[in-house]
């Protein structure tokens, strides 16, 4: 992935060999993109990958699958030091959104990695206009917002 900036002539939000710590304030920002970045890697929900589009107008997020693979995740270090343990304790959550990812958001695959095109669409919960005498009245409705 450090190689895009170069071979696509697109820029990254964030770079692996552009992230050293040589003047202070250059780092701050490269690690609170960095850490935006694995937020969004291992969400729950759309909130932290669309924050990336929001914030940084990020239109495609590439995801290497073995970064969702539990096996990798147990077996050794999944970035560097400085991230390790925040990134640990984010891919531990139950229910992570990318391990099965909206098809309609997928613009490539491979057995290697996948792109997705943000923002993903948002999905809320509504409460459903069902008469009381129905069993199924407490369960919300889900609607997805068309955007």
């Amino acid at each position: 992935m450090d190689d895009v900036p170069i071979l696509a002539r697109r820029s990254v939000l964030c770079n692996y060999k552009l992230a050293h710590p040589w003047y202070s304030t250059y780092y701050e920002e490269v690690r609170r993109r960095t850490e935006a970045t694995f937020e969004a890697i291992y969400a729950t929900d759309a909130t932290a990958i669309n924050r990336l589009a929001e914030e940084w107008g990020v239109t495609h997020l590439v995801v290497v699958r073995r970064h969702l693979d539990p096996r990798r995740l147990r077996a050794g270090p999944i970035y560097v030091k400085p991230y390790e343990k925040r990134i640990r304790r984010l891919a531990r959550r139950p229910g992570l959104m990318l391990v099965d990812p909206p098809r309609d958001r997928v613009v490539y695959s491979n057995e290697r990695l996948f792109v997705l095109e943000l923002p993903l669409p948002v999905v809320t919960a509504e409460p459903a206009s069902r008469p009381a005498s129905d069993p199924a009245a407490d369960e919300p409705a889900t609607t997805v917002p068309r955007g």
